[in-house]
């Protein structure tokens, strides 16, 4: 049995990845602003950079797995909103990365979250976990969160997961490509030419649950589908067995969606028209049990 600490063990990868582990009798404490909002595993208050209880949770634990941070594809990019998602991050991390470090000799593991947006728009270009960082807001805020992850490396074993866009029937990117599909309007994204880099969430879970595990997990995965996707056929596979309604022919209305680019504000994971080709190279070379070809 091994004690786990998740931060944003609530959400949409969260919940049903402490209940996961929780049915495989680890002791799970969930960190969390909201404790009634805790379903599954131990609710520990927390409001970081403030320190209290959840301080010794994560300072004894054997596993920290770091999922806070304000949802990226939640809303309009305002200046605002982008300072939440931003600074969200870097308050949590830094916080559990400083609550590790009180124990500095203890054996343990912290896995934190990333995107494929560390590489940026990348169009055809075969990318892997050794590609240089692209350019733009998502870039700038995975490379901040992933350095202060791996200022932990002293003490701690770090895996860093960069996850493509995560799917599922309850939520994620998937849900927010429903209504259009629905309504007998959905198509292509873009102009159908980009690469998406996509992946279940059962898949993610999998992949927390190995590299929690396996000690020789260590380092930068992509957390991806092999093989990625072009969006002239991504949101009609994905949405299609979901729907009533199969996709339409390219409509001009939902084909004009590169306004991603040209109104970054509206930018959000789900509908970006950034071109990603991201296949989880370490993950297939890991031999994972039951990583799945979609």
């Amino acid at each position: 049995m091994k004690k786990i600490v998740v931060a944003g063990g609530s959400g949409f990868i969260g919940e049903p990845l402490v209940r996961r582990f929780v049915a495989r009798s680890d002791d799970v404490a969930v960190l969390t602003r909201n404790p009634s909002s805790v379903h599954a595993g131990r609710a520990v208050a927390w409001n970081p950079p403030s320190e209290d209880a959840w301080v010794e949770e994560v300072a004894g634990a054997d596993v920290v797995i770091n999922l806070a941070g304000e949802n990226v594809g939640g809303g309009r990019w305002t200046e605002t909103r982008k300072k939440r998602v931003m600074e969200s991050r870097v308050a949590a991390t830094s916080a559990l990365v400083s609550a590790m470090s009180q124990k500095p000799d203890k054996n343990r593991t912290l896995i934190s979250a990333s995107a494929i947006g560390f590489y940026g728009d990348r169009g055809d270009e075969l990318i892997d976990e050794s590609s240089a960082p692209g350019t733009g807001f998502l870039t700038d805020v995975t490379r901040r969160w992933e350095e202060l992850a791996r200022t932990a490396d002293p003490f701690a074993r770090v895996v860093i997961l960069r996850f493509g866009i995560v799917l599922a029937t309850n939520g994620g990117a998937l849900a927010k490509l429903l209504l259009p599909f629905r309504l007998g309007a959905g198509g292509p994204m873009g102009n159908g030419r980009q690469w998406m880099s996509w992946i279940d969430r059962e898949d993610v879970l999998r992949m927390i649950e190995w590299s929690v595990d396996h000690d020789s997990a260590r380092g930068i995965y992509n957390v991806t589908a092999p093989p990625p996707s072009p969006t002239a056929a991504s949101p009609a596979s994905w949405v299609t067995s979901s729907t009533a309604h199969p996709s339409s022919p390219h409509p001009p209305s939902l084909s004009a969606w590169p306004w991603d680019r040209k109104w970054p504000t509206r930018c959000s994971s789900a509908g970006s028209a950034s071109s990603r080709n991201a296949p989880p190279r370490k993950a297939s070379n890991s031999h994972i049990p039951s990583w799945k070809e979609h």
